[in-house]
């Protein structure tokens, strides 16, 4: 018999995640919504991206693998664990994050974070 569209995504879903295989895209609750490309690598230390929901509350991103992602959220905490990269902001300008070197984002607004697969220069 043949299964609906639906419980066949469920059941893609469900052998991604016992498999241990990340699917494509990555989501974010809230106003921010991460897209990756070009994941590279992956560790066991973690990078956190909070950001400000539009009610004020505050939500968690976070990744294991390098990559480029795309948001468009108002940056509140950058946490980058073991790793560097770089935080692009809406008009443009782009700024550094070094390992373990945390960063207040001033509620600016994020537009892309490239978290790198080896220690970027200005780090070095």
């Amino acid at each position: 018999m043949f299964k609906s569209g639906a419980q066949l995504k469920n059941k893609l879903i469900i052998a991604a995640v016992t498999s241990g295989v990340a699917l494509g895209v990555a989501s974010v609750p809230g106003t921010a919504s991460a897209s990756e490309s070009k994941v590279l690598g992956c560790q066991s230390s973690t990078f956190q991206y909070t950001y400000l929901n539009p009610n004020n509350s505050t939500s968690t991103w976070h990744t294991q693998c390098s990559g480029t992602y795309s948001f468009n959220s108002r940056g509140y905490w950058l946490l980058p664990g073991g790793w560097s990269g770089y935080i692009t902001f809406s008009g443009g300008a782009r700024e550094h994050f070094c390992d373990f070197g945390d960063k207040w984002l001033n509620y600016r607004v994020v537009v892309q974070i490239t978290v790198a697969a080896t220690k970027i220069p200005e780090c070095r």
